[in-house]
């Protein structure tokens, strides 16, 4: 048996840049700068979050 250990987080969400909800099966995307905190929370308990993340380069 596992025991999930859950961390509170000190993030303020008035302070987010962003605040978006996204329905269930639908696609999502934005730049996220350097330095910015991007945070999945699953409002329903009991989804998984399929993630793909890309590096942008300047050229």
């Amino acid at each position: 048996m596992s025991h999930q250990r859950y961390i509170e987080s000190h993030l303020t969400p008035n302070t987010a840049i962003t605040d978006e909800i996204c329905p269930a099966g639908e696609p999502w995307s934005k730049v996220i700068q350097h330095g910015q905190i991007f945070r999945i929370v699953d409002l329903a308990g009991n989804q998984a979050v399929d993630t793909l993340f890309l590096m942008r380069i300047n050229r």
